[in-house]
Order: structure tokens, then C-alpha cells, then sequence
């Protein structure tokens, strides 16, 4: 009776232990991360309503390895600002970024707008690129 009674509770113990194992209570996911911008233009801070003041005109090859990027730049705030850009060349075919670069313009009076012209050298030998501005930020002067 003894060995029976413990066999039952040493079944019951390791019941226990093991009760979450195979179960559908897994641990809560990770929520994402928000995305890390990294090189040149790391240190900018996107500002979610000044993104909209950003309009590519232009992102072509300018031969070789070379890409230009034209944008109109918009100030739509209250006051003059100087907006700070990071800007990514990505491949159109797999997303891999291929060049990586700074912009900063001079004060724009607010309702007023500047163009932006700056061109990169690019790694690999990408065919078709996106320019893509990945953060944004608009510091009132």
C-alpha cells in the first residue's frame, strides 16, 4: 500500500511539474521593437507630424554607383525650422539597404519651403532603388 500510495502521489507531484508542457498557455510574444535607424542620421528623432513636410521629387541613378535624391522640404509648423533627415537607399528587389546618408537644411520660414539635392554613393550594384526617409525632424529656430 505504501509504494502504491507513493507511486500516486510521485505521478500526481510530476503531473504537476509538467501540467503547463504542450498546453496552448504559452508565454505572452514580445511585442515589436520599434525599428532602429542606424549610421549616419542615427541621432535623429522621428517627428511623426513632420514627415508629411518631406515629398521626394527625384531618387535616380546618376551613373556608377551614384544615386541621387531630390525632395521638397515644407515647413507646415508656426515658426522657421531647420529639419534634419535620415535617408536610406534601399534595393527595390529584396529591401537591403545599399547606401545611407545625413541631410540637414537651413532654416525654412514657416508656410515656406526649400529643395533638397544630395546624391550617395552606393554599395553593390543595385538596378533599382527606392530613397526612402526613414526619420524626420523638424527643430523650431
Amino acid at each position: 500500500m505504501r509504494t502504491r500510495t507513493a507511486a500516486v502521489l510521485a505521478a500526481l507531484i510530476l503531473g504537476a511539474a509538467l501540467g503547463g508542457c504542450g498546453s496552448d498557455h504559452s508565454a505572452p510574444k514580445p511585442s515589436p521593437s520599434p525599428t532602429t535607424v542606424i549610421g549616419p542620421g542615427a541621432d535623429i528623432t522621428n517627428d511623426v507630424q513632420a514627415r508629411a513636410d518631406v515629398r521626394t521629387t527625384r531618387c535616380s541613378a546618376e551613373g556608377g554607383k551614384r544615386w541621387r535624391v531630390v525632395a521638397k522640404v515644407t515647413n507646415s509648423g508656426k515658426e522657421a525650422a531647420r529639419y534634419r533627415l535620415a535617408l536610406r537607399f534601399a534595393s527595390a528587389k529584396d529591401g537591403e539597404v545599399v547606401g545611407r546618408k545625413a541631410l540637414t537644411t537651413g532654416v525654412v520660414a514657416a508656410g515656406s519651403s526649400t529643395k533638397v539635392d544630395s546624391t550617395a554613393r552606393l554599395t553593390g550594384h543595385p538596378k533599382d532603388v527606392n530613397c526612402i526617409f526613414v526619420a524626420i525632424e523638424r527643430d523650431a529656430q
